[in-house]
């Protein structure tokens, strides 16, 4: 790693980890690292997919395997988001063609829909079934013009008691996402995926969000997000940071009024590379801060998160936050003019809980950090801070975790 310049530890901003000391591991290192172009493309797939795609786990159909076998099948069913009446004009609202079109995907168990250039307003939450590839001509605009989401993948108060059983195999590739973030003053994430498996993201601009997060990814598992990028969030008056994708498992403080069953399920297997976070230029709107979590859950650590290769530019809090994640890699990055370009905090001592067990502090584990470009830091390059607990009439109540600052 290559820092260009150091400042003094900022106390007040570790206060900000206000939520729950294992083994811990961090290496800061220099050593080379391969591009990760996806999580393993051989992987059979499994989960609640639909009729058409119901297959066994077989090493191949018709020499494929049944992943790529799936993906086949979804390329040759393709129907163009103007045939269900969107017009694209920026001007009348083309929800209802978007969602007759993911009504129709549903339906027949998955497939394409193409957005060719245009402007598409959308006033409502879309629901986006297993399945599902959404292609976007690289000019095409979807516009939030609503007080929400633009889209979640299950039923609002579904159930999905398993882990990884709401909607998988969704792609979104290309187009121009704007959460047209000055139309209204309060918070909202741009896309909830929660329980779910198997999402990839290519080569798409997401643009103007306040208060929330770009993707709240909440207990999902074999996410690809490559190529795109994030430019633009608008703080509100009650949370001034949020990170633009937002890793963690699936909590109802997390994910309040989403869906599926609130069991703490992990988020895992998550690949972030070659995008680029930073400013849009809005009026009122900041540069990203790019990947990370601000709140966590009693020994529960989402794990084998990769954030590689991408650029990171005037990050108003942190670029990167790894509040309390196990087996990270953080490589091959560019941190430009970030407050700090890398967070890894503790969370703080909690009370006994009804059992009387001691809610220790807890920090991120198996964290290796190599080969980054760091310049311009107003704050901090690499932090790392950490919580202890003293109990004056009980030595063994004594713990800590680490604490440590570059």
């Amino acid at each position: 790693n290559f820092v260009d310049n150091t400042h003094n530890h900022d106390d007040s901003y570790a206060s900000i980890d206000t939520q729950h000391t294992h083994d811990n591991k961090v290496v800061l290192d220099g050593i080379t690292n391969e591009k990760v172009s996806s999580w393993d493309s051989k992987s059979e797939f499994s989960g609640n997919y639909n009729d058409l795609q119901n297959l066994p786990v077989i090493p191949s159909i018709d020499g494929l395997t049944s992943k790529e076998y799936v993906d086949k099948k979804i390329d040759e069913m393709i129907i163009n988001i103007k045939d269900y009446g969107a017009t694209g004009s920026g001007i009348y609202d083309d929800t209802n063609a978007f969602k007759a079109a993911m009504t129709y995907i549903d339906r027949i168990g998955g497939g394409k829909v193409v957005i060719p250039t245009g402007t598409y307003l959308i006033s409502e939450m879309l629901y986006l079934p297993s399945n599902l590839t959404i292609e976007c001509h690289e000019k095409a605009i979807i516009k939030r013009d609503g007080d929400g989401a633009i889209a979640i993948n299950g039923l609002v108060g579904g159930i999905y008691e398993e882990p990884y059983s709401a909607n998988s195999n969704i792609k979104i590739i290309g187009g121009i996402w704007d959460g047209n973030t000055n139309r209204q003053e309060n918070g909202y994430n741009m896309f909830n995926f929660c329980k779910g498996e198997n999402f990839t993201i290519l080569n798409a601009t997401f643009k103007d969000y306040s208060g929330g997060h770009v993707f709240d990814i909440s207990g999902c598992k074999h996410v690809l997000i490559d190529g795109c990028n994030f430019i633009g969030f608008r703080p509100t008056t009650d949370r001034e940071f949020a990170e633009a994708i937002q890793i963690s498992e699936h909590t109802e403080a997390g994910a309040p009024g989403c869906f599926g069953t609130y069991d703490y399920s992990i988020s895992e297997d998550i690949v972030i590379q070659n995008c680029y976070f930073g400013s849009s230029g809005t009026e009122n709107t900041y540069g990203v801060n790019g990947v990370g979590t601000h709140g966590s859950t009693y020994d529960v650590y989402n794990r084998n998160i990769k954030i590689i290769n991408n650029t990171f530019e005037n990050a108003h809090f942190a670029a990167v936050r790894n509040f309390k994640y196990d087996d990270v890699l953080i490589s091959g990055n560019t941190f430009r003019n970030c407050a700090r370009a890398i967070s890894l905090s503790s969370t703080s001592y909690r009370e006994e809980d009804s059992n009387g067990n001691l809610l220790k502090c807890q920090s991120p584990k198996n964290c290796i950090i190599s080969n980054n470009y760091i310049i311009g830091s107003t704050v901090n390059a690499i932090y790392m801070s950490g919580q202890s607990y003293v109990d004056e009439t009980d030595n063994s109540k004594n713990h800590y975790s680490f604490i440590c600052t570059f």
